[in-house]
C-alpha cells in the first residue's frame, strides 16, 4: 500500500509541474467603452491548450468571463499543442494544426507548462508567455492603448463548393514600417469532445465538452503576408481577396465558424496592433 501511495504522489507530481494549476483572482471591472466601433483597439488572447490538460478549463473559465466583459473587443483562439493535445487510440481526435505548432515551436508556449497564453504577442516582464491570472489586468491595459489600424472584414461562404472568400480592407491611422504582416486563421466554435477537469475530482474525464475558438488553420499560412512593401503613413488603405476551399476530410461546421485577421509587426518583435473577426454565416 505504501508503494502505491508514492506511485500516485509522484503521477500527481508531473502533472502539477507541466499542466500548471490555476489560482488568484481574475475578475476586472474596466471602465472601457466596448461598443462597437472600427477604430478602438481589439486585442488578440491566444490561448494555448490541450484536452488532456486537466487545468486548462480553468483558463478558458477566464476567456468565457473576460468575453461577456469585453464582447468583441476580445478575440480569442485556443491552440491545442504539445503532449497534451496528442490523441490518444481512447481519444483519436487532433486538435493540433500546423499553425498551431509552428507557433508553439516559436514561442515556447508548451515547454513553459500549460495553460498559458498570449496577449497581443506583446512582452511583460521580457516574455510573450503569460499565466491566465494575469489576462484580465493585461486585457485591459491593451484595450486602453490607441489603435494603428482598423481591419474590416467582408466574408461569403458557398455551401456547395465549400468556398470561403474573405476580403481585408486595412486602414492605417498611424504610421508603421514594412514589417507589418496580415494573418487569416479560421476558427471554430462548439467542437464537442473529450476534456479533462481536474476540478471535477474522480469525474474530470468529460466527454462531452464544449471547445470554442479552437485554430482549425490559416488561410495564408501561419505567418502571413506583407502588407507593404515599404514604410506606411497614416491613412493608407490596403485591400487583399483571399479564397480557401474547407477540404472534404475536414468535419468542421461553417455555421460554427469566424475569421481571425490580425496584423503584426515584426520590427516590434511580432507585437499585434490589430485584431478582427467575422462569422463565416451570419
Amino acid at each position: 500500500m505504501k508503494t502505491i501511495n508514492i506511485l500516485a504522489f509522484a503521477f500527481l507530481l508531473l502533472f502539477a509541474i507541466s499542466c500548471d494549476q490555476i489560482t488568484g483572482d481574475v475578475t476586472e471591472n474596466p471602465n472601457i467603452d466596448t461598443s462597437s466601433n472600427n477604430s478602438v483597439r481589439k486585442v488578440l488572447l491566444e490561448d494555448f491548450t490541450g484536452y488532456t490538460c486537466g487545468n486548462c478549463p480553468a483558463a478558458h473559465d477566464v476567456i468565457k468571463q473576460l468575453e461577456k466583459t469585453y464582447g468583441e473587443h476580445l478575440i480569442p483562439v485556443a491552440i491545442h499543442v504539445g503532449s497534451f493535445a496528442e490523441p490518444y487510440p481512447e481519444h483519436p481526435y487532433d486538435f493540433r494544426t500546423p499553425e498551431g505548432n509552428a507557433y508553439d515551436a516559436f514561442f515556447g508556449n508548451s515547454n513553459a507548462g500549460l495553460p498559458n497564453g498570449m496577449i497581443n504577442r506583446k512582452k511583460f516582464s521580457n516574455s510573450y508567455i503569460t499565466r491566465h491570472t494575469k489576462w484580465a489586468s493585461l486585457v485591459t491595459t491593451e484595450l486602453q492603448n490607441e489603435p494603428s489600424l482598423s481591419i474590416k472584414l467582408n466574408v461569403s461562404y458557398n455551401e456547395n463548393t465549400r468556398k470561403i472568400d474573405v476580403s481585408t480592407n486595412l486602414q492605417y491611422l498611424k504610421n508603421s514600417t514594412s514589417q507589418d504582416y496580415l494573418v487569416l486563421l479560421i476558427v471554430e466554435d462548439s467542437i464537442i469532445q473529450f476534456q479533462k477537469d481536474y476540478r471535477l475530482g474522480e469525474n474530470q474525464n468529460i466527454l462531452d465538452y464544449v471547445h470554442n475558438h479552437v485554430l482549425r488553420g490559416s488561410i495564408n499560412s501561419a505567418w502571413g503576408e506583407r502588407v507593404s512593401s515599404s514604410d506606411i503613413t497614416a491613412g493608407k488603405k490596403f485591400n487583399f481577396n483571399h479564397s480557401y476551399i474547407i477540404p472534404q476530410s475536414k468535419d468542421w461546421k461553417p455555421s460554427n465558424i469566424q475569421i481571425v485577421a490580425y496584423v503584426y509587426s515584426k520590427s516590434l518583435d511580432y507585437e499585434i496592433l490589430q485584431a478582427e473577426s467575422a462569422k463565416l454565416i451570419k
